[in-house]
């Protein structure tokens, strides 16, 4: 299966990614995609910071300028609003635009993938988000949480997970305790987890990558069944190992969610 057919998506879709594990390079699976039928274009943005992109131009626009300036906008392209003068962590960096300016892209598009980075992980395995995050955009239509099951069995500590603290907020973990699937699933459904800010006309699909063996595989089937006894809003998601190419979708996770 392939991320495009697991996400089920249409020919017109804003899609919001969340979380830590995979957000980057799940956005460069689909500008890179090629499916049958595939001829629209396709958009590649953020709400905070984002690293120049892999094998597609990039184009810095001003925000007051930008639907018209996007007029043209026929095949796949990265946009940011400007470059950031000091970056950590990486060479460049470049900002993107607040919600509502991509949601007046979108708005603009009858055709076309809007995919967007909504927060950032400092290249950490989890997180949770932080007061003022994740940015995501009202017109969303998917917003995929994010998490990495290489972490599984793990203790929980800052060289694993963005803000440690509250992660231990959003789940019955404390630093230094095993990292279990049920933790995991608890952190996608959280209100202040992977579920925050999600706009209520969205749908929400988790996303569990780097499940590279049969182990981790079914460690995230127990993510995910977690995650969906916590929360009606998620009743699928994905388990995947986006380096070793392998994506499955699963459906009808739960019935018998609290959230």
């Amino acid at each position: 299966m392939s991320l495009p057919e697991s996400l089920d998506l249409s020919n017109n879709e804003l899609v919001t990614f969340v979380g830590a594990g995979g957000k980057k390079t799940a956005i460069h699976k689909l500008l890179s995609s090629d499916q049958p039928g595939h001829t629209f274009p396709m958009l590649y943005t953020t709400t905070t910071k984002m690293p120049p992109p892999q094998d597609i131009p990039l184009r810095i626009r001003d925000k007051q300028q930008l639907n018209t300036q996007l007029s043209d906008w026929n095949s796949t392209i990265a946009i940011a609003s400007g470059e950031v003068s000091d970056p950590s962590r990486v060479p460049k960096k470049f900002t993107g635009y607040s919600p509502d300016v991509i949601d007046s892209i979108f708005s603009g598009q009858e055709r076309g993938w809007v995919l967007v980075k909504g927060d950032g992980a400092r290249q950490r395995e989890i997180k949770a988000p932080g007061q003022n995050e994740p940015q995501i955009p009202k017109k969303s239509t998917i917003v995929v949480p994010v998490i990495s099951v290489q972490v599984v069995g793990s203790p929980l500590s800052k060289e694993l997970a963005h803000r440690v603290e509250q992660i231990e907020y959003c789940t019955s973990l404390s630093r230094g305790d095993d990292i279990a699937a049920e933790d995991l699933g608890q952190l996608i459904a959280h209100k202040n987890g992977g579920c925050k800010s999600v706009p209520p006309t969205a749908e929400i699909i988790p996303m569990v990558n780097k499940a590279d063996n049969s182990e981790l595989e079914q460690a995230g089937k127990e993510v995910l069944l977690a995650a969906a006894n916590r929360s009606k809003r998620i009743s699928a998601g994905i388990i995947c190992s986006l380096k070793n190419g392998y994506v499955s979708k699963y459906q009808q996770l739960s019935s018998s969610s609290t959230g």
